[in-house]
């Protein structure tokens, strides 16, 4: 890992699996406590989210969510990490390509759940640094992605080793979810592919 990407990340992650279609599962009890928690918090969200509520959904005892979960944070942090592993790399040998579809795979999963993961992340929960810690923790994966198809580019002459990754990110990124969290409209390929068009042409010399 470059000291460009060391830097995008920040934070030491563990990067799993590669993704596969659909939300991941983990066996036994986990699989029905963490899966219930997600289903949970499409439902109520953040603020109505409780474990007693998780532990009626999943037939899980209580005691025994606490056992593994001592709080609702720890709970929820688990389950939404757990809907963002790590997205596979695309490699269409173009950059503006590659950014397309990795951003379709990570927003577009087609699930009301990941919507309201996006949304709880963003902006339904607490600011406190745990919930920050989180929020980069869950994200990492991705952004980790999304840095090395930028800097496979750099490699590679297709666009400026001076491109600022960040930057490139917060732009294509943070259009995305705002079109999706605060003005409640849809997003399909057709649009990624505009706004990252447009991030590539601002912020590249291509």
């Amino acid at each position: 890992m470059s000291e460009r990407t060391e830097r995008y990340i920040g934070a030491d992650i563990e990067t799993g699996k590669a993704r596969t279609h659909g939300r991941p599962r983990v066996p036994g009890v986990d699989e029905k406590v963490l899966n219930a928690a997600i289903d949970e918090l499409a439902d109520v969200g953040y603020q109505g989210l409780t474990v007693e509520k998780v532990a009626r959904r999943s037939g899980v005892a209580k005691a025994t969510i606490y056992r593994r979960w001592p709080t609702k944070n720890v709970l929820l942090g688990q389950a939404i990490v757990m809907c963002f592993p790590r997205p596979s790399l695309p490699d269409s040998g173009s950059l503006a390509l590659d950014l397309v579809a990795l951003l379709e795979e990570v927003l577009l999963d087609g699930s009301r759940e990941r919507t309201s993961v996006w949304m709880t992340l963003l902006w339904g929960a607490p600011t406190d640094d745990e919930w920050r810690d989180l929020v980069v923790r869950a994200t990492a994966p991705a952004r980790l992605v999304f840095a090395a198809i930028v800097e496979r580019a750099i490699a590679s002459g297709e666009c400026d080793a001076t491109v600022d990754v960040e930057l490139l990110a917060e732009i294509a990124v943070g259009a995305l979810l705002y079109r999706i969290g605060v003005g409640h409209r849809a997003v399909d390929r057709a649009h990624i592919d505009k706004v990252v068009k447009l991030t590539l042409n601002a912020t590249t010399n291509m």
